[in-house]
């Protein structure tokens, strides 16, 4: 259809259509000022962002046309695509296909846990990490020396310029310098929020995912996204390339006419992935087998990779191993200092541009420790923080549109069971979807997600998508991807004659089909991508208007 579709019933229907009221909006200083960073825009006057984009015939040649587009044609241009779409489009010719037909948000589902963190958390909120001891009688000597976690996902992550080494180094430095020379009784590592330490993989996550780095789980304390690669050279031979890693590895491969292994996680305590059983077998000769692995154990890597910094830093260490563990709390009068990371609005570059699921499982259950309930674990109290945020979706826009808002409208229509979109069992609408974009231009930590959505063209997800159209350097949307669900949702921006962005056109393309045809689904959502760039900034000067 060649029209913008809605629900029949009335309260859906006023619901629907303020949809269609045009947008007027421009950054404020604030907004403008971050969004000049890693964004190819550049700061001019207070409220305004200028971003370079071609000239009129480098863009569209000599053939372009003010003819509004076929949507559908667009979409299926044989008309047997085997392909199903769930499609809102704004802009002067709205569209609606399949708008409240339910989808697996996959990775688009980070927009709903980036726009929850910049909400409840803040652009300028950092995660901390405490470092304290206890005094002795001597200035040179240190007693019980304890970290205290809470989360923060970017220990050892490159995308922040650091390595497996770099906070511990860090610590011991400092300790160091202040003029430490022994350090004696325990060594610990504490979660300063306990729930913490109760992992548990979100519902309808496939058991291969459970395996897979990208499926590591967030804890108190984390060290390159709690992934590390374990290396197999022989039936008996296989260790981690990483140092520290303390997770047990037991081998059980027998030498046979080829080498065929298969890993299986083993719980410990409670804990999933607690230890590997690597078994099959091995062909004499065979290459090194190496295998990236989730590591749900990261306390005890930091402490390991901690203790061999401190003594190349020339600490003396007589710890003792045999006081039992007793959870403690951080003091507000203990000697010592903080790590902080970098800030949420940074955190959430490579989290949305790269799609990195690590940091959407950790932020849902921050989100948990900090607002939820506290008799609850923190992965359902991120779930139910995440209810909180979804039941305020529309109420900017009601209001704007001058309708009764209704609080939870959407509930039935976003439905997350996790904070990165690994869930099949998580649902979505294009109609829910459209809305949330629809009114985030209008919330004052905007700027913080337009500068995080890939750029199409330029980096992240989208760095070798439509290169060479007109939306190339000026959409920003998120993908996502799931077996059989390929998903393209962002923004096209619309500019005025200095060729500042003063409008954010939303657009929503869901699509469902076999693995097969992802190809089919990607080429569907670049060409409408393509369209609504070429129609929506069709009158103005730099297009040859």
């Amino acid at each position: 259809m060649n029209h913008l579709s809605r629900n029949s019933d009335a309260v859906s229907f006023r619901w629907a259509r303020w949809l269609l009221v045009p947008l007027a909006l421009t950054f404020s200083t604030a907004q403008a000022a971050s969004e000049s960073r890693r964004s190819g825009a550049s700061l001019l006057a207070a409220g305004e962002v200028r971003i370079s984009i071609p000239d009129s015939e480098s863009i569209f040649g000599h053939d372009h046309k003010d003819t509004p587009p076929n949507w559908g044609k667009i979409l299926d241009p044989t008309g047997n695509s085997p392909v199903q779409y769930g499609v809102e489009l704004l802009g002067p010719s709205p569209y609606a296909e399949n708008e409240r037909i339910y989808f697996p948000p996959a990775s688009v589902s980070k927009i709903f846990t980036s726009l929850a963190a910049l909400r409840y958390l803040g652009p300028s909120f950092r995660f901390t990490t405490d470092v304290q001891w206890e005094k002795t009688n001597s200035s040179h000597q240190i007693r019980n020396l304890k970290l205290f976690g809470r989360g923060d996902p970017t220990w050892g992550m490159s995308e922040f310029g650091e390595n497996n080494r770099t906070r511990v180094n860090q610590i011991a430095e400092k300790i160091g310098a202040a003029g430490v020379q022994k350090i004696t009784g325990t060594l610990d590592l504490f979660s300063a929020d306990p729930r913490w330490d109760h992992l548990e993989f979100p519902e309808g996550w496939d058991e291969s995912d459970q395996l897979k780095c990208y499926g590591a789980l967030p804890q108190s304390f984390n060290l390159d996204v709690n992934c590390a690669s374990y290396e197999v050279r022989g039936p008996t031979s296989g260790s981690w390339q990483s140092k520290g890693v303390a997770t047990p590895v037991e081998l059980s491969i027998v030498r046979g006419t080829r080498t065929n292994l298969r890993v299986e996680p083993i719980s410990v305590n409670g804990m999933p992935n607690g230890r590997y059983l690597i078994s099959g077998t091995w062909k004499a000769g065979s290459d090194p087998v190496s295998f990236d692995l989730p590591i749900h154990d990261a306390k005890s890597w930091i402490r390991n990779l901690l203790i061999l910094a401190l003594e190349e830093q020339g600490i003396v260490l007589e710890l003792d191993r045999n006081v039992p563990f007793i959870q403690r709390a951080p003091l507000t009068d203990a000697p010592g200092f903080t790590l902080s990371s970098p800030p949420l609005s940074e955190i959430m570059k490579p989290f949305v541009k790269d799609s990195i699921n690590f940091i959407g499982e950790d932020l849902q259950r921050k989100l948990g420790s900090v607002r939820g309930n506290e008799s609850d674990s923190l992965l359902l109290a991120g779930q139910k923080v995440m209810k909180e945020f979804i039941s305020t979706i529309g109420l900017v826009n009601a209001e704007f549109a001058k309708v009764t808002p209704i609080p939870g409208y959407f509930l039935d229509q976003v439905v997350l069971y996790d904070g990165c979109g690994l869930s099949k069992k998580s649902q979505v609408t294009s109609q829910a979807l459209m809305v949330t974009l629809r009114e985030a231009p209008f919330k004052d930590n905007f700027s913080h997600l337009w500068d995080a959505f890939p750029i199409a063209g330029v980096d992240g997800t989208l760095a070798t998508r439509m290169k060479g159209t007109v939306a190339e350097g000026v959409v920003r949307a998120k993908t996502g991807t799931l077996t059989g669900s390929y998903h393209l949702s962002g923004y096209v921006p619309r500019f005025d004659e200095r060729r500042t962005a003063v409008e954010f056109i939303p657009f929503i393309v869901l699509s469902q089909t076999t693995s097969s045809h992802k190809a089919e689904a990607h080429a569907a959502q670049d060409r409408v991508a393509v369209a609504l760039t070429r129609m929506i900034n069709s009158s103005l000067f730099l297009f040859g208007n």
